[in-house]
């Protein structure tokens, strides 16, 4: 079965389009009358989940020929010139007409038979079955040309940029968390250092610094710095003054007294 070659140079004449929703090609009639796909159905209904009624219409973005196949059947220049199997990176996609040819015979290990063929083979062993079947054979109608491949590479362009900005996002997320943890504790640890307890738990400076943060984020809810939790000088408890006298009764003699046995 021969092959199509499609040229993307070759643009239709008086056709307008675009490479995003593609530019028509122009196609030789050699090209246009080249059978690029046979199908079989059969002529019994029920065994067919599918019967076309006339024309069998299918697009397709790359070679249409079985994987077991030994040549393709639709080609395009690749990059060092030559025609090469269609693919997807080209950015072509062709539509194919089907069309009713015949009824053909079909056993297995032969080949199709032509109905003049399964008549002649009947005659020889009358006690065979050949089961029949449709023979639809499809040609290259039109053929597009697309920025398919470049808006692929932008394609994975952009979404390789939202998943860096992903990771960015949750590797900013992950160290505010962290960074508002360490104020928090420091700002508990401060707290409990100006309270005067200079060995407090884990617990007590967790729970001090989330009041020190809440204090000090207010209505904006945005955090000031641990620094500005430390509690105010005049804010801070004092303890009581006890005078202490001397046996005459007077403050100099018991601080001398205390002098003395120091």
């Amino acid at each position: 079965m021969n092959g199509v070659v499609f040229d993307p140079l070759k643009e239709k004449e008086g056709v307008a389009g675009n490479m995003d929703d593609g530019v028509e090609l122009e196609l030789t009639p050699a090209q246009m009358d080249t059978v690029v796909l046979t199908k079989y159905t059969s002529t019994i209904r029920q065994r067919a989940d599918f019967q076309p009624d006339g024309i069998w219409w299918e697009q397709f973005v790359a070679d249409v020929a079985p994987s077991r196949a030994r040549k393709p059947r639709i080609l395009a220049p690749g990059i060092s010139g030559e025609p090469e199997k269609l693919t997807v990176d080209h950015g072509i996609y062709f539509d194919i007409h089907g069309t009713l040819s015949g009824q053909v015979g079909i056993m297995p290990g032969r080949p199709p038979m032509s109905e003049m063929e399964v008549e002649d083979y009947l005659d020889s062993n009358p006690d065979e079955q050949v089961q029949m079947f449709n023979k639809w054979e499809f040609r290259v109608v039109r053929a597009f040309k697309t920025c398919g491949p470049q808006a692929r590479i932008d394609f994975l362009k952009g979404e390789d940029q939202k998943r860096k900005q992903a990771q960015t996002e949750m590797y900013d997320s992950f160290t505010g968390m962290f960074q508002n943890m360490m104020t928090m504790m420091a700002s508990g640890q401060l707290a409990q250092n100006a309270a005067g307890n200079t060995s407090p738990s884990a617990q007590s400076v967790f729970d001090a610094g989330a009041k020190a943060v809440a204090a000090q984020q207010g209505d904006s809810g945005e955090f000031r710095g641990y620094d500005d939790a430390l509690p105010d000088a005049d804010a801070l408890p004092t303890g009581e003054v006890i005078e202490v006298l001397d046996d005459t009764g007077t403050q100099e003699g018991a601080e001398e007294e205390v002098l003395q046995r120091r």
